[in-house]
């Protein structure tokens, strides 16, 4: 997953931009089994100015991490040495913590993890359009894939979301992660929802519902549920909520799968077909 900020000149009559607003948009699937192999969040920094100003763009990523846990201030400072964020990105429990260096208008697209299997679901797409201040502090969870099953051929994971917010949790935008499956085709309801209520599970005999308004998604027979915002995901292996941490969910069973980091949803029952 990236952060990118771009910036260039304007004045925000001709930039269109009048305030906050949010946009989802679907790609073609071909498109996204390719930027859904890791998450994807791009700022586009719009700064306003009479002459002229020098475009840069800042790219943050997860520092190739995959699995239930983010990567450490080592792995993001060494990925970070040669770019315009070289000491400017503090990393707690994997969460990137970064100041606005300029008051503006941020155009921000956000793309949740694959979720585990040849068919796991694709991550949400979101994109919208910010005015942000110089000098506040921004928290950046970068979603990651799920990893492959531990002691077991059939525990597919989610992967994790991407989340954007301020100091106090206020969201900016949220990417969700995609659903895991070892399905034999593509099964719709695998790929991240783009709306405030996630994707029940699929091809269990109890399924479980998706999360609604920052909540996390309820277990099934199959596999637990993904974290939201604000709650956990259902069952032993669901994910932690944003504001718990995030760490993808994984249960205590020898047969396992893990969530990716950004509250992916593990699972805990040998028979996971989600």
């Amino acid at each position: 997953m990236n952060l990118q900020v771009s910036s260039k000149p304007c004045d925000l009559q001709s930039c269109g931009l009048s305030g906050s607003k949010v946009f989802a948009t679907k790609y073609p699937r071909s498109l996204l089994s390719r930027i859904n192999l890791s998450a994807l969040l791009t700022f586009m920094f719009v700064i306003c100015g009479i002459t002229s100003s020098t475009a840069q763009t800042f790219t943050f990523t997860n520092a190739g991490a995959t699995g239930q846990f983010g990567p450490s201030q080592v792995q993001i400072t060494t990925a970070y040495s040669s770019t315009p964020l070289a000491g400017k990105v503090a990393v707690v429990n994997g969460i990137q913590y970064w100041i606005v260096p300029q008051t503006g208008f941020y155009h921000i697209e956000a793309t949740g993890a694959k979720g585990y299997g040849p068919y796991g679901g694709r991550g949400a797409f979101m994109s919208g359009d910010f005015q942000l201040t110089k000098g506040d502090t921004l928290k950046i969870l970068v979603g990651q894939k799920a990893p492959p099953p531990v002691g077991s051929n059939n525990q597919y994971a989610g992967g994790g979301g991407t989340f954007l917010t301020y100091m106090d949790n206020t969201p900016l935008i949220i990417a969700g992660g995609g659903g895991g499956s070892w399905a034999t085709s593509h099964t719709a309801t695998t790929d991240a929802s783009i709306t405030t209520s996630g994707n029940a599970s699929a091809n269990a005999v109890n399924t479980g519902s998706g999360g609604t308004n920052g909540n996390g998604g309820a277990t099934s027979s199959s596999a637990d549920g993904g974290g939201g915002l604000l709650t956990n995901g259902g069952g032993t292996g669901g994910g932690k909520s944003f504001i718990s941490g995030g760490e993808g969910g994984t249960g205590t069973s020898a047969g396992r799968g893990e969530g990716g980091f950004g509250s992916g949803g593990g699972t805990s029952s040998w028979d996971n077909y989600r």
